[in-house]
């Protein structure tokens, strides 16, 4: 049998390590920007990697994060910054390797921009016991969440109207607004502000307190203070709001040498005379 030539070539083969791509949590929350991070480890691939983010799992648009490409056989942090966003809007996003052999996916992962501080926060209709609130919702969406606090008593508007220990969070047009606040102290100092919440619970709130003096109408130019109590009939701080301009407070002989106990500070808006001898 006649010797055959033969010609054996040996298969090429490929092999190359898995990369693997991380999301992590974004930081630098804003009400209209997050930055993206995640982590990658390519082992020696020069791999492009990206971000993908939109309102939901189908994302729909995709940034280049600034490390690309990466290279290197170690975990690598990478970033990007995103911005116009838009406000108290919950975004989806994961991190994306992709080289010439294959593409990896990170884990789907969330965050929510932050709710815009309200703003002009006003104070209209003062009574001798009410006041009336609004505020400029100030860019948030319908669904954002306000709650009003009071800082000198640290307390909350309620549904109703009344101040309370915990805070009652709505929307604008829950509150009804104006909101009409309801059992004030006549001749009490009050400062109110306003917060928002976006949807994962973190809040903003207003820049600065708005100030409101509850005062009722002078009913005297002569007022006798019989009760050492804060706040009620006969009290200083009723005599205060019911003394007219340029009137005269004293207090009945039975009241000498007594204490009066203020919860807060009296508010000398008007001139008057407070003789106490």
């Amino acid at each position: 049998i006649p010797a055959a030539n033969f010609n054996i070539t040996a298969p090429t083969i490929l092999y190359a390590q898995w990369i693997t791509v991380t999301t992590n949590a974004a930081t630098s929350v804003t009400a209209s920007g997050a930055t993206l991070n995640g982590l990658v480890n390519v082992n020696n691939l020069s791999t492009t990697v990206t971000f993908e983010y939109g309102l939901d799992t189908s994302y729909g648009t995709t940034v280049t994060a600034d490390q690309s490409p990466v290279s290197g056989a170690s975990d690598t942090p990478v970033t990007y910054a995103l911005s116009g966003l838009a406000v108290n809007t919950e975004y989806h996003y994961r991190v994306v390797g992709s080289n010439v052999f294959w593409t990896a996916y990170g884990d789907d992962a969330t965050f929510w921009t932050l709710a815009n501080p309200p703003s002009d926060v006003v104070m209209s209709n003062v009574t001798a016991s009410s006041v009336d609130i609004t505020f400029n919702v100030n860019g948030n969406p319908a669904s954002t969440e306000f709650a009003i606090h009071e800082g000198r008593f640290n307390k909350y508007v309620q549904a109703d109207g009344t101040l309370g220990d915990t805070p009652v969070w709505q929307t604008a047009a829950a509150w009804g607004l104006p909101k009409t606040i309801t059992g004030l102290n006549v001749a009490t100092i009050y400062g109110f502000s306003v917060k928002a919440r976006n949807g994962a619970g973190v809040e903003t709130t207003s820049a600065a307190a708005t100030s409101v003096v509850i005062m009722g109408t002078c009913s005297s130019s002569a007022v006798t203070v019989t009760s050492t109590a804060d706040t009620g009939a006969n009290t200083l701080r009723q005599a205060i709001a019911d003394i007219c301009a340029g009137g005269t407070i004293t207090f009945d002989p039975a009241m000498s040498g007594k204490t009066i106990t203020l919860a807060s500070t009296l508010p000398l808006n008007k001139s008057m005379t407070i003789d106490g001898s």
